[in-house]
C-alpha cells in the first residue's frame, strides 16, 4: 500500500464532498448514494471520513479515533455511500500487502484464523461500539463493510 501522497486526500475529500452534497450542504446542487473512494490508509481515511461529520448513527470522531488500533492490521479502507455511510474494510493474504508496510519482495501469509479474529474485532468494534446497522464480510474480495442507516 502506498504512503500519502500530496494532494492525494485532498482529492478524496473533494469526491466524498460531492458524493455527501445534501448532508453536508442544504444548497447542493449534486451527491451520489452510491459511491466508495479507491483503498486509502488508515490516516488518509481519517481525514476524507471527517468530512461527513455526522449522519443517523454515524459520527466521524468516534469512528476516527476508534480506526487507530487497526493501523497496519488491514490492506486499507474505503469509504462512500450506499444510501447512506459505508466503511468498507480491506483485508491482506501477505504480510506485505498490509498498509503502509515498505516494499519487499514477500511477506508470510496472514492466516484465516489470523483474518477472522481481526474480523471478529471488527465486527464487534462497529456493531457494537460505533453503532453501525449492519456488517457483513465478502470472502472473495476479502473485505468487510459496515453501513449507518
Amino acid at each position: 500500500m502506498e504512503k500519502t501522497i500530496i494532494g492525494r486526500v485532498e482529492v478524496a475529500e473533494q469526491f466524498v464532498r460531492l458524493g455527501y452534497g445534501d448532508l453536508i450542504d442544504d444548497d447542493a446542487k449534486f451527491r451520489s448514494l452510491d459511491f466508495l473512494t479507491e483503498r486509502l490508509t488508515t490516516d488518509e481515511i481519517k481525514l476524507v471520513i471527517s468530512v461527513v461529520p455526522s449522519h443517523d448513527a454515524f459520527d466521524a470522531k468516534t469512528i476516527c479515533s476508534a480506526l487507530d488500533q487497526f493501523r497496519g492490521r488491514v490492506a486499507g479502507w474505503r469509504f462512500g455511500r450506499a444510501g447512506s455511510p459505508l466503511l468498507m474494510v480491506d483485508f491482506a493474504h501477505w504480510t506485505h500487502q498490509l498498509e503502509d508496510t515498505p516494499s519487499r519482495p514477500s511477506g508470510t501469509r496472514i492466516s484465516e484464523q489470523d483474518r477472522d479474529s481481526l474480523i471478529s474485532e471488527l465486527r464487534n468494534l462497529f456493531l457494537h461500539q460505533l453503532g453501525a446497522d449492519k456488517f457483513e464480510s465478502d470472502d472473495v474480495e476479502l473485505s468487510c463493510g459496515a453501513w449507518w442507516d
